[in-house]
């Protein structure tokens, strides 16, 4: 067997063995890599891959830019990642082009972009505590990340291709549970393993659709050798780990990680669920109603529901046909009216399809080579040689999408505000294709974005606001069967009303690349690209590292396990010019995605498993025949030499200022400035970041909206300039938080000033067109409004409404960005331009000469005048009064059937060590949380716990997201405390044993060495930031946690949790909880009626019907209430079926719908007006976390 290639910068060792049974396994071990370093160790443990999507496996990173360990931020972070849509920076398949093409309005792929988040502040809220296994319910506000890939909101102007972790949910991914998601992108060092099964939701019978995926659930609960049903879970809780897995369509993934010592017990009962799997009769029920929640989950995910829509267009009985998430219906009820049995059905599929034959094994560990190799025959051969897995039928051999269905015009009724046209093409399958990889080849030509590409034509016209194309590389979109190729356009609302023009535009483009043919030049870019890219990778982590590498195994010989999705091996100009003359009108399925159907009555079909509104429609033939004649407009051509392109890797030295934590290198009254050399990675790349503070942010919901809009029209400006750069791997964000503007660039050093330079340049020279003002301020608009539609970013805007003393919402924004001008955006510019205090850090392969030329960079470029030090701004925090404060409002979104219920425990001010206690309490917490509310009371998929930071205040959140069909607010909050006080019951009766053991887990996972540089840069830029300056946090904590005894921790957990006395109201608790569209949820609830004297005051008040005041009414007469207090539904108006207008207006004022329970609760608070409440609440002081 030839050796395995690797990248002279890995220092890791590989071995590939085949065991007897025919499993194959991949041997990783790193006993040799950098020695453990407490002052480089996150605060938090490491967030896990990106949760994937059913149709896609893989996974993508969530670095947490600007915040400290699991830092809450509110939507709207990174600018650069979330703003309007990107064209791929990155063009490997399995990598960022999976970013957005599940669909138009992408709110899912494994490997996915922050959502529609836009840019909002950044609310320093940390919780570098855990969330139990589903991804924590407001992560996407704590990392940076979103639940969604990239929306209509991210197709615009891209700032760097940051991919974050998209929830498995709303992706569309199977996923069992998510592994521990710890909101920073970090962990210690574990040990991991992750094992592919060459199987998934193709292969599970027409008749028990969601089988596969069903199956990948039950493996997990128990196996002969261990019966007991958590107890796995329990193992890796109590020695730090996690496990998770997902079901795609050809492969189903387990992975599970733990501290080293603990590697071969953890391999044991992992390898026993594929000996021997239970597969309880009595846990089915149990585990239906999980994948059931999953499935509600998904239904106002848009980017699964036109997965769908797509695969429903495939042949009658074919896989790419199939629902693939299941739910109650297709796994229970059907069956049982069948007469199918399930349980033997599971069994039987697990029996035929469980072949170690076609199992792939990863492990990584500090072990040797030898140490691993016995471990993994001595266990994994147990696993027996079952029945020879049954090809797929006949069928596949057949096109998937038969022509007269496929092409067509499909007009699609999104969840989101958005307007999108998708073009996807069905090509033959190219999996086997990676030493070209043709596809990514055709996305780089189609998705530049500089002179005489299709999105600058479309832009001169002020059609379009962004384009992403290729191929996601996801299970759906990437399998034996075919690839699909797929352009996504985010239209302005003068391009949806030139739709056809638009499309004519992409046709006459890709006929230009038909007639000039590949181009060698440009492949040999993207290959030295690719090649830099591999050569000077950075470790990730054990967990991430092995789930990529089981699924690698099975598409690359073992030579290119590790390069085989990176790089590009050989030029076949024929391949692509043969997938480039696929690419015709005559073989596109066009999908237009737009707001504007929901209310012409134009959508009048609806796809039968997600419910999706949509009409189809042949296309118009004289359309077809103009583009199949198309003689290509002279403005196109193919993108130019890429001038951003690394070629010097030489790794510098700086003498004077070497140091172990970041060292003020300069600071007067215009910059401070932080610098470290890096000596750790030994790579020529750097983090450069800098913040632009100001005031002005604090000064009204306006400004906040014209930052917002000033960053988008940033990125749209200098978009032709930047893009070369994202494809030559530099990345960059511009973001906003509480003080200002953050600008992030990281990437290859040598080029990297040339990026900056262009950033500060088109700053320093702002300028904007009245229509491209107009279309980016519609963007926001349909932004803020798709934000506050979902209940997870609804729950976190309103909670951090309430903490924070000055917050505007996305509520608050949406109202008031109707009034804003172009004159006012450019006269608020200059004024926060004339007065700044710059901060910056440059951790790298500079010198600190070159990092003080970066700082003394901006202050020139802008020509601001110092900020004094009285004018910067300090966030304070409101003080939860004692008691039971209840904030619950309705959801905005009627199509949503889910409530989301986060419980927040406030305590106060705290230093190191107040914070550490909270995350200790928290790891105890996370796995009984989980084993109760979800596993045993089945209250939903996502539940989490977590600590809190916000701005130096200590807390910890509960949160459940559930069925609003199924159960009432009042009963999950009764739910989350009863568990409360169960845990408090736990935590008294904690032995030494049990308190040392978890001591041990958190004190290893803080001494241990950042994986990558821009992690290490991340925590010291999280410090600077929140101005608490502890860049040896993880030092503090270690000492404190070493020297904590077990009554001191006691002593601490009682002043969170519930008191033996419960008439002692001694925790200041806040429960933000949103009412979603079930009857169990609204019959639950009803309006708050106001004094005769009180009426709101704010966006956040409430506008509803005197009439029904007080009332309890009928779920009928509720939801007929609830939509008419709501301005989602407003009197018909004849209207032009062709016409673009909103039947809910821009104007419409959006405002929060309080309610409370018609059960009345003793000593309970419910919040009617959030400003009237908060002036009655004490604000705490500026609070900084110090030693």
């Amino acid at each position: 067997m030839e050796d395995i290639v690797k990248s002279p910068n890995d220092t890791r060792q590989y071995r590939v063995i085949t065991l007897e049974n025919g499993l194959t396994a991949l041997l990783v071990s790193d006993h040799k890599t950098r020695p453990l370093s407490p002052m480089s160790c996150s605060s938090s443990r490491h967030s896990s891959s990106s949760r994937q999507s059913t149709s896609s496996p893989g996974t993508s990173k969530k670095a947490s830019h600007g915040c400290l360990a699991g830092a809450e931020v509110l939507p709207d972070v990174k600018i650069g990642e979330e703003a309007l849509v990107p064209s791929l920076p990155k063009l490997s398949i399995a990598s960022s082009i999976a970013n957005y093409l599940s669909s138009a309005n992408c709110e899912g792929g494994p490997r996915s972009k922050s959502p529609d988040e836009g840019h909002c502040e950044v609310i320093t809220e940390l919780g570098s505590g855990s969330s139990s296994r589903p991804q924590s319910l407001e992560q996407p506000f704590s990392d940076g990340t979103s639940e969604e890939s990239m929306s209509e909101d991210d197709i615009s102007a891209h700032g760097g291709s940051d991919s974050e972790p998209e929830s498995d949910i709303e992706s569309g991914h199977h996923s069992r549970a998510d592994s521990k998601q710890h909101c920073n992108a970090r962990k210690e060092k574990m040990a991991a393993a992750a094992l592919c099964v060459g199987i998934g939701s193709f292969h599970e019978p027409e008749h028990l659709q969601g089988l596969a995926h069903f199956l990948e659930h039950m493996v997990f609960m128990g196996s002969s050798k261990y019966p007991r049903e958590n107890f796995f879970d329990a193992f890796l809780n109590k020695h730090g780990g996690s496990d998770n897995a997902y079901t795609e369509c050809e492969r189903t993934v387990f992975k599970m990680e733990v501290h080293q010592k603990h590697l071969y017990r953890a391999l044991d009962i992992f390898a026993n669920f594929f000996v021997s799997p239970l597969i309880r009769k009595e846990s089915m029920e149990r585990e239906l109603e999980a994948i059931d929640n999953e499935f509600q989950l998904v239904l106002p995910s848009d980017s699964c529901r036109l997965q769908q829509l797509l695969g429903s267009v495939a042949r009658e009985k074919h896989p790419m046909r199939k629902f693939m998430w299941g739910n109650t219906t297709s796994l229970k009820k059907l069956p049982e009216k069948d007469g199918i049995d399930v349980h033997a059905a599971l069994r039987s599929f697990f029996e035929q399809h469980y072949n170690p034959a076609v199992m792939t094994l990863a492990v990584q560990s500090r072990h040797s080579l030898d140490e691993l190799e016995r471990m993994v025959r001595e266990i994994f051969s147990a696993i027996p040689v079952r029945e020879p897995v049954p090809e797929l039928a006949s069928i596949l051999t057949c096109e998937p999408f038969p022509l007269e269905r496929f092409v067509k015009l499909y007009k699609v009724q999104p969840v989101k505000k958005v307007n999108n046209v998708s073009l996807t093409w069905a090509l033959p399958s190219l999996l086997h294709e990676y030493r070209t990889k043709p596809l990514e080849y055709i996305s780089y030509v189609v998705g530049h974005e500089g002179t005489g590409s299709i999105l600058a034509y479309l832009r001169d016209r002020l059609w379009a606001l962004g384009l992403v194309a290729g191929n996601e590389g996801t299970g759906f979109h990437h399998n034996t069967i075919c690839s699909l190729f797929n352009i996504t356009i985010s239209l302005t609302e003068e391009g949806l009303k030139n739709v056809h023009k638009v499309l004519t535009a992409v046709f006459s483009f890709l006929a230009m690349l038909r007639k000039v043919g590949p181009v060698k030049s440009i492949f040999e870019e993207i290959q030295t690209v690719a090649d830099n890219n591999f050569r000077w990778c950075e470790e990730e982590s054990p967990l991430d590292y092995v789930e990529r590498l089981c699924a690698n195994m099975q598409l690359y010989p073992p030579k290119h396990y590790l390069d085989g999705e990176t790089c590009l091996f050989e030029y076949d100009p024929a391949l692509i010019q043969k997938c480039l003359d696929h690419l015709l009108p005559c073989n596109a399925n066009i999908m237009i995605i737009s707001c504007h159907y929901q209310n012409q009555g134009i959508c009048t079909k609806k796809e039968p498993y997600l419910e999706t509104p949509y009409f189809s429609y042949e296309i118009p033939v004289e359309w077809l025949a103009a583009w199949s004649s198309l003689v290509p407009d002279p403005y196109f051509e193919v993108p130019q030499q890429n001038k951003y392109i690394a070629s010097d890797f030489t790794l510098k030295e700086e003498n004077e200022y070497q140091s172990e934590l970041p060292v003020k290198l300069h600071e007067d009254q215009r910059f401070r400035l932080w610098y470290k050399k890096d000596t750790k990675f030994n790579v020529p790349k750097a983090c450069v970041f800098f913040q632009l503070i100001s005031p002005i942010m604090y000064v009204s919901a306006e400004n906040a909206v014209l930052m917002d809009i000033l960053c988008d029209t940033l990125l749209q400006n200098m978009s032709q300039e930047t893009n070369a750069a994202v494809c030559a791997s530099l990345d960059f964000t511009i973001s906003v938080n509480e003080n200002g503007l953050i600008i992030r660039v990281v990437g290859f050093n040598e080029k990297l000033p040339v990026l900056f330079d262009v950033i500060l340049h088109h700053l320093a020279a702002f300028e904007v067109k009245q229509q491209l003002f107009e279309n980016i301020k519609k963007h926001v608009q349909k932004r803020y409004y798709n934000l506050f539609m979902k209940p997870s970013h609804l729950c976190t805007d309103t909670r951090f409404s309430i903490l924070q003393q000055c917050h505007w919402s996305n509520i608050e924004k949406r109202m008031v960005i109707k009034d804003v001008t172009v004159s006012s955006l450019l006269c608020f510019v200059e004024e926060f331009r004339r007065q700044l205090f710059v901060e910056g850090l440059v951790h790298g392969n500079f010198t600190a000469s070159e990092a003080i030329a970066l700082g003394e960079l901006v202050v020139k470029k802008l020509n601001c005048a110092p900020l004094p030090t009285c004018m910067i701004p300090e966030a304070r925090v409101m003080q939860v009064p004692f008691g039971n404060q209840y904030c619950r409002v309705a959801s905005f979104n009627i199509e949503d059937h889910n409530s989301m219920i986060v419980n927040y425990y406030q305590l106060g001010p705290g230093a190191v060590k107040q914070h550490a206690l909270a995350e200790l309490m928290i790891d105890f917490m996370e796995e009984p949380c989980f084993d109760t509310l979800r596993t045993k009371s089945q209250l939903g998929y996502d539940v989490s716990c977590s600590n809190r930071n916000t701005n130096g205040i200590v807390g910890f959140t509960v949160g459940v997201c559930c069925s609003a069909e199924k159960f009432t607010c009042s009963y999950v909050d009764e739910q989350i405390e009863l568990f409360l006080s169960m845990f408090a019951k736990k935590i008294a009766e904690l032995t030494q044993e049990e308190f040392a053991m978890q001591v041990s887990s958190l004190v290893k996972q803080k001494s241990c060495s950042d994986l990558y540089l821009q992690e290490e840069s991340d925590r010291y830029w999280a410090e600077i930031v929140t101005l608490d300056y502890l860049f040896d946090r993880l030092q503090r904590e270690i000492d404190f946690l070493k020297a904590l005894t077990l009554e001191e921790f006691k002593e601490s957990c009682k002043l969170f949790l519930p008191s033996k006395n419960p008439g002692e109201p001694h925790r200041r608790k806040l429960s933000i909880q949103i009412v979603g569209y079930g009857e169990a949820a609204i019959a639950e609830s009803k309006p708050i009626r106001y004094p005769s004297s009180q009426t709101p005051t704010s966006s956040t008040g409430d506008i509803h019907n005197a009439s029904v005041e007080g009332k309890t009414l009928s779920y009928k007469r509720c939801i007929e209430h609830m939509h008419n207090v709501h301005p989602w539904k407003h009197p018909k108006r004849p209207h032009d079926q062709n016409s673009t207008e909103e039947i809910s207006s821009e104007d419409v004022a959006y405002s929060l719908q309080f309610l409370e329970s018609v059960v009345e609760k003793q000593e309970a608070v419910y919040v009617n007006d959030i400003i009237v409440f908060k002036r009655g609440l004490a604000v705490f002081p500026v609070c900084r976390v110090t030693s």
